[in-house]
């Protein structure tokens, strides 16, 4: 077992470039783009493994449908502008990142995929690229901070790459990509710091600054803040470990500051071309510019506990599943561990105290906040606490795989660690179950604090190689359970491209490439609006990734209504011939959620051409009737 635990580390990249071959040849992705054939007459046969998540939505009814818009925009694939995406011309690089043909795509490297291969294919290369870079980075990462305890690292790695947070936000918010960048980037500078070849050097700080770039165009400051404090930690790790024996020339100097140049000018010229969009988002009502405060989240540093089973029923303790998820983090453990190792030791290690700063730090914000002075000042005011959670449970793991690391030789009586392990567990399952009490059966409870009283107990006798063996099974089984059910293994995306409803679009679409078109579903708040965007149909009602407030002035030129259309927003249409309205445009269901009411003349007044509509009597003196599929009409507009 040893010896092929051996020659599978030895040829380990040779076996994942392998892999990932043949996933992308076979076109496989967890995508849950499945869910829009049902809504247009066909069937989800795609799925090997697992079910589509309706949950995701952002995911299967919005991200996805707009990369396709991508490979079929009437002006040309692969813009940078749009011309499908609300039916304008909209940025598609920078706000809902797409794959674009541009150099600008150095800093979306999971995207090039789809640049030169099939749509099933790209989405392949995109999906298991992401999951595998992250894996593999994280056990590398792993090594690094473990001293190349390869077992605890394969585990750190399960932690990271199948944590509920990283599933269930998968595909959206460039989570995957942040935690990429910031392992990488540190593996890169130790590289960078203990290597003297001048060139290798060189190569080290280009690809840094890649990581850096890439980090910037994920453009999620939630996310982004907090978790670059982590990153800030570590450097500063990196630093105190070898400033003394680093040695910096003049070379190094000059390379470094001109790549920095070059990123710099790189940032700013995307900033620059789309300054309208960047513009427009920071003026919205949503998701506009933001001010937090912090606190008010205690509840959700203990919420990684009900986690294990998300995969598994779909739900979440409170909201929604995706925003219940977090890293199992092991909280309070995480900290208790380090904080009895780093007091009782005499030597202090440089990383466990920094990732004890910095998680202290983190959690202050998500309990109680910080005064407004502060939080502009730290730039914790753009990200909220509860998304601040996310990189407080990174910082955790963190600190909790190295202190297991640096400190497993210490001796701790099974007595008193049983009845600690024993009482913390319960203690944390007790207030997790708190959040949501009627979410644990009695079977869900017995197996949670089974689960985590050995996790619990393990950490204090980690140095018994059986209790180490034990210790990784469950938890790597824990992570499978809590992350391996969560996104559908899907084949292709036929089943999708090939619905009756698209076909009858696609059939008018090509007569017409360039016309605008209207979604209208009378009492259905699905996302089926974004439909046209699966053939590359300019539909002017897809959702609006940043509002397009000169189309909407037409219909509403004293801009009565501008609160309601000035945001992000999933829209809405109902067509009717009323002239007055006591509402024109509402707000419905969510903040980015809106409810425009157009009749023909409004329609024509927005250049609107065709209209597709589950209504199959709209009036013949205002509207052509084309074709019908599956319960859903085509018309032209008189």
């Amino acid at each position: 077992m040893k010896m092929v635990a051996e020659k599978i580390f030895r040829y380990r990249y040779l076996i994942v470039f392998a892999s990932f071959v043949f996933i992308v040849a076979m076109g496989l992705s967890g995508s849950s783009i499945g869910l829009f054939a049902e809504h247009l007459g066909g069937k989800d046969n795609g799925v090997i493994f697992g079910e589509s998540r309706p949950i995701r939505s952002d995911e299967c009814f919005v991200s996805t449908p707009m990369m396709f818009a991508q490979y079929y925009d009437p002006k040309g694939a692969f813009p940078y502008f749009s011309s499908v995406i609300r039916g304008s011309i909209t940025d598609v690089f920078l706000e809902y990142g797409q794959p674009v043909l541009s150099i600008f795509s150095i800093f979306r490297p999971f995207y090039l995929g789809y640049l030169f291969l099939p749509i099933s294919n790209g989405m392949a290369f995109y999906w298991f690229g992401r999951l595998i870079a992250l894996f593999c980075v994280s056990f590398e990462f792993g090594r690094m901070i473990t001293k190349d305890k390869k077992v605890l690292s394969l585990t750190y790695a399960f932690m990271i790459a199948f944590s509920p947070i990283v599933q269930w936000w998968f595909a959206t918010n460039c989570l995957v990509e942040m935690l990429i960048c910031i392992q990488l980037s540190i593996l890169l500078f130790n590289r960078y710091l203990n290597d003297e070849n001048k060139i290798h050097r060189i190569i080290y700080m280009l690809l840094i600054m890649l990581c850096a770039g890439t980090y910037i165009m994920t453009m999620y400051p939630s996310w982004q803040v907090p978790l670059a404090y982590c990153l800030i930690g570590l450097i500063i790790w990196q630093v105190l470990e070898h400033y003394k024996k680093t040695k910096l020339h003049a070379v190094d100097i000059i390379s470094t500051f001109f790549l920095m140049c070059f990123l710099a000018a790189m940032i700013l010229a995307v900033f620059l071309k789309s300054k309208v969009a960047i513009m427009s988002i920071m003026s919205t009502e949503y998701p506009g510019s933001r001010f937090e405060h912090g606190g008010g989240c205690l509840n959700m540093i203990f919420n990684y506990i009900s986690n294990i089973w998300y995969g598994i029923t779909g739900e979440g303790t409170y909201s929604d599943v995706c925003s219940s998820s977090f890293f199992i983090d092991m909280f309070p453990v995480c900290y208790i561990f380090p904080l009895y190792n780093v007091i009782s030791s005499e030597r202090k290690d440089k990383f466990t105290v920094i990732m004890l700063i910095i998680s202290s730090f983190l959690g202050v914000w998500i309990v109680f906040g910080y005064p407004e002075f502060i939080a502009k000042i730290t730039l914790l005011s753009n990200a909220q606490a509860d998304r601040t959670v996310v990189a407080f449970g990174f910082c955790n793991i963190l600190l909790l795989i190295r202190s297991i690391s640096e400190f497993s030789d210490k001796k701790f009586g099974w007595i008193k660690t049983t009845i600690f392990s024993l009482f913390t567990a319960m203690m944390t399952v007790w207030i997790a179950k708190s959040i949501r009490a009627d979410y644990y059966s009695v079977k869900m409870l017995v197996i949670t604090s089974a689960i985590f009283v050995i996790l619990f107990g393990g950490i204090w006798h980690f140095n018994k190689k059986c209790i180490k063996n034990v210790w990784c099974i469950v938890m790597i089984f824990t992570m499978c359970m809590s992350g391996i059910f969560v996104n559908p293994l899907r084949k292709g995306v036929e089943d999708i491209e090939n619905t009756p409803v698209l076909n009858m679009m696609r059939e008018v679409h090509k007569e017409d490439p360039n016309a605008l078109w209207v979604v209208a579903h009378d009492n259905d708040y699905s996302l089926i609006m974004n439909c046209g965007l699966l053939i590359g149909a300019p539909t002017i009602n897809s959702t609006n990734v940043y509002p397009n407030k000169e189309r909407w002035y037409l219909i509403d030129p004293e801009k009565k209504y501008e609160y309601v259309y000035n945001r992000y927003a999933h829209i809405y249409v109902n067509l009717t011939e009323e002239e007055n309205y006591d509402y024109k445009f509402e707000m419905v269901l969510a903040r980015d959620m809106f409810l425009v009411h157009m009749n023909h003349n409004d329609l024509k007044t927005l250049g609107v051409t065709y209209v597709l509509s589950n209504n199959g009597s709209l009036p013949s003196e205002y509207y052509n009737y084309i074709d019908c599929a599956a319960g859903w009409f085509v018309y032209s507009v008189r």
